[in-house]
Order: C-alpha cells, then structure tokens, then sequence
C-alpha cells in the first residue's frame, strides 16, 4: 500500500473523531478525568468551541481582520488553501471544512510509556479522545464507511465489545511488508483500537488503555485518571484550569528513562579518556530535579496570555536551573527613574555567581 492511501484512512480515521459526541454522562467529561493516571504527555484542548471563539478574539488575530490588513490577509489565506488545506485534501480524500464544524468539546491525545526492562528501547502508547457534540448518527454512519475503507486498502479488523461500546482492532495484514517507514510502521502495526462508547469517540494503540478511558468516563470504583496524579494535579490547579489549550509533560518519569540510557552510554565511552562520562554529564544539568513541563493558553480581558512553566522544587534547583534562577531581591524602579514613564523592568544578575555555575554544569 502507497503512503498516500496510508494517510488517507489515517487521517479519515482521526477526522471521523470530531463527528463523535458526548452526551449525558460523557457530557461533563474533562481531558483530567478521562485520561488514565499514568500518561507521563498531554496536549489537549478542553473545549474546542471556547477555544476557537478566544482566538478570534486574541487583539493579534483582529489586527489581520482589520479593512487595512485585508489585501495581506487575503495572500496569506489564499497561499495557505491553496498550498495547506488543498494539498492535505487531496493527499488524503477528505473535505477538512466538514469536520472543522462539528468538532464541538474536547480534541485531547496523551501519551504513555510503557518501559519494558527487556527491551532496549521503551515503547510508547497513544489515546486519542475527540467531542463533536450532537452528532451520534453521523459518527455511526463514517465509522461504518471508514470501516469499509480500511478493509479494502488490506487492513484486518477484530470486532471488540467493551461494557460500554462495540469497537474494532485494526491490523495490517501482512506485517513482513511495512506500509511505511519503520518508525511509523512501528505504530500503524500494533493493533490500534477505535470506536465508539456511549458518545465518546476514543482510538489507542493499546486495548486497555480503552478500558481505563471508559472506566474513567463511567467513574467506576478503582478508576483512577489524570486529576489524582499528583504532579499533575498540581500544575494543573495553579496554571492549567482555566486554560482553554494547554500541554504537560512528566519529566520525572521521562528522565528515568533518559538516565538508563545514558548508564549505557558510559560503557560505551569507558575506554576514551577525553571524554567524560555521559551520566555525569546529565547530572551537572540538574535535570534530575525538573518534576514537569508545562505549556498553556489562557483567556484575559484585553486579549491572550501563553505561559511557559518548568516545576522545579527550589531545594532542587542545581545545574541549569540555578543558573537561570534570579535571585529574590528589591527590583523597584531606582531613584533616577522619573514618575511619567510607560514601561519599566528590572533584573538583577550576579555575573559572579553565574560564572560559577556555569563551571559546574561544564565539570
């Protein structure tokens, strides 16, 4: 099968998730008690409408909308359907337009590792969740036709019932010939699940992952999602509520997985005095104390703010993170400052100190 026909049922696939729907319990669904407690990755955005209608908004959206900008505005939307949209339409056989109008509640994809001690590398697992609101039947009807779809271009597809849904497992029928590259074949041939539950439209490369969702969408007893993750719950509570986009990592978990990796580097550079241990390389960073990552959107009365946060503990803070730390000092405007200006800042670095760090983190 061509790549271009791979992509086309793929993404035929993911556009079919914006006609799913969720009403009665799943209506009241949010990204932090859907997804399971262990994804260490989540880009979501909680409810697409509110999103969309900030961003038109946002006061730098409306300076393209101005009558001035209007010639501008007009070449960039013309290169951008002609060059974008156009082309995906026809690499992949879909009206995105359609799709774009029914996506009405939350579009969320999580990531999840899954660090087998016997194999090299960890593996890593998708879910993706998708809202469109209202829109039952016609998710019936797409899935039925994608269905077709994929069977035809030589795709295998298991039925599977889960309490609350009828999905399917679709597989590549032959697993000698990689429709794509090995990186993606690696992830088309482990048997994705997609389906429907009640009015919530879920696909993952891994069965249970579907099983927890729904156990998280029903709040059945022993379900535990995103919100009773503690690192996560705490990011969240302070800078992640009320945004209408946002995205999370759990460094912690990753770096576990990058400090085993580095473990085997040192054996790889024990015999070459010139160049020092990986490990020890990693740990002058002060990465082991960076606890997540953090990335957000968020509505405010004049327009929008994006936020960018590292958790750090400050007891934590060494390597690079002591190094960009300032230092908790007076930074009032000074006396020589006049009383009518518009905008003032003040930092105050110790270039000292900063040398000093900067030794450490090079050894």
């Amino acid at each position: 099968m061509k790549p271009k026909t791979i992509f086309k049922h793929w993404a035929s696939l993911l556009a079919a998730g914006s006609l799913a729907t969720l009403s009665g319990l799943a209506a009241e669904l949010k990204p932090e008690t859907l997804v399971p407690k262990d994804a260490f990755a989540v880009l979501t955005i909680p409810h697409f409408p509110n999103a969309k209608a900030a961003f038109w908004r946002d006061p730098f959206v409306r300076l393209f909308q101005d009558a001035a900008m209007k010639n501008f505005t007009k070449q960039i939307k013309s290169a951008w359907e002609s060059i974008a949209l156009r082309g995906m339409e026809e690499q992949w056989d879909l009206r995105l337009g359609e799709y774009a109008a029914l996506l009405n509640g939350q579009l969320t994809l999580a990531l999840f590792l899954d660090a087998n001690p016997t194999k090299p590398r960890p593996d890593f697992d998708v879910l993706l969740a998708l809202d469109g609101g209202g829109k039952s039947a016609q998710l019936k009807t797409r899935l039925k036709d994608l269905r077709k779809q994929f069977s035809d271009a030589g795709w295998t597809l298991r039925p599977m019932t889960f309490p609350k849904g009828t999905f399917h497992q679709l597989r590549w029928n032959d697993e000698s010939e990689a429709p794509l590259e090995e990186a993606w074949a690696s992830l088309l041939l482990r048997k994705v699940v997609f389906g429907q539950a009640d009015s919530l439209f879920l696909a993952s490369t891994k069965a249970s992952l579907i099983e927890r969702a729904l156990a998280n969408a029903g709040k059945e007893a022993g379900a535990a999602s995103l919100s009773s993750q503690p690192a996560f719950r705490q990011i969240h509570s302070r800078r992640l509520r009320q945004s209408y986009a946002y995205g999370w990592l759990n460094f912690a978990k990753l770096y576990k997985i990058i400090e085993g990796q580095t473990r085997n580097l040192d054996r790889q550079f024990a015999e070459n005095p010139l160049i020092p241990p990986p490990s020890k390389m990693l740990q002058s960073l002060g990465l082991d104390g960076l606890q997540s990552l953090s990335l957000h959107l968020r509505k405010l009365e004049g327009g929008s703010m994006v936020e960018f946060a590292m958790a750090v503990p400050k007891e934590d803070r060494r390597g690079l993170f002591e190094w960009i730390a300032l230092a908790e000092k007076d930074c009032l405007p000074l006396p020589r400052v006049p009383d009518d200006v518009a905008s003032f800042s003040r930092v105050r670095l110790n270039i000292g100190r900063l040398w000093e760090n900067l030794e450490e983190i090079c050894g």
